[in-house]
């Protein structure tokens, strides 16, 4: 496969028997492919070309915490080259939530149950952190590199300039913050679902404590996008946020824009 010409000589040797699929599916900077082979598990190999505000390496270390804490991929390798990231892990068994064959309250049940799951894992000792002081700052760094694509803002926020978006961040951040351990990019390709039950969670790269509202104010748009309009409260009251804060969903949708 020509897709091996571009791998670091040990991992390729090691894949050479396997078949290629790529994955379109998601916004990642990194190309995805499942890989399989018979009689193997089927693997998935993440790779990114690696710049100072691009890199696996804080996925992959997620993920090495994540293990026995959440279900999550094993890192079966992790391999730089002089330009490039490369993360092999395990494949989830099951198809993401976006592609299910469950009917949309099964799906919008299960999310819930499994993000209410997620946001209890202690955090006592996590070394991640993604609260709002965190976000502002990489934001920040983001608008001064020109990273923030604003052809892919939500509707609402099309043909702004990022960095009134930025001001606006700055002018309306809330005055209090909860904490919890947070996806950070919580929507339903990146939860795998298998026989009608979670199995697992992918694209793990900006987990880390934070506010709940994070994944909550995500989680609200991609049930519109994939299910359609009015499933977002569903999930909340499921959940068990009974009295939603508007101002906090728009806030962290905001923070989303930079990243």
């Amino acid at each position: 496969m020509s897709q091996l010409l571009m791998l670091p000589s040990g991992l390729a040797a090691d894949l050479a028997a396997r078949s290629w699929q790529h994955i379109a599916i998601g916004e990642s900077r990194a190309e995805v492919y499942r890989l399989t082979q018979s009689g193997k598990l089927d693997l998935i190999l993440k790779a990114l070309i690696r710049d100072p505000l691009h890199s696996l390496c804080g996925e992959t270390a997620r993920l090495r915490w994540l293990k026995d804490r959440a279900p999550v991929p094993d890192v079966v390798d992790f391999i730089q080259d002089s330009s490039r990231d490369f993360l092999l892990m395990s494949a989830l068994p099951g198809a993401d939530a976006a592609n299910s064959a469950l009917p949309p309250d099964s799906i919008v049940n299960l999310l819930a149950d499994a993000l209410r799951e997620l946001h209890a894992v202690p955090i006592d000792d996590c070394p991640f952190r993604h609260l709002i002081d965190d976000c502002v700052m990489e934001s920040k760094v983001r608008l001064d590199a020109g990273q923030v694509d604003n052809t892919n803002f939500d509707s609402a926020n099309l043909g702004r300039n990022p960095a009134d978006l930025y001001g606006e961040m700055l002018a309306t951040r809330p005055a209090s913050e909860a904490t919890a351990f947070t996806h950070g990019d919580f929507c339903l390709p990146n939860v795998i679902i298998t026989e009608g039950r979670l199995s697992g969670f992918i694209d793990v790269g900006r987990a880390g404590i934070g506010d709940p509202y994070r994944d909550l104010a995500l989680i609200g748009r991609s049930l519109d996008r994939n299910l359609g309009n009015g499933w977002a409260d569903r999930f909340l009251s499921r959940y068990g946020l009974k009295d939603p804060d508007p101002a906090r969903l728009r806030y962290f949708r905001l923070i989303d824009e930079f990243f």
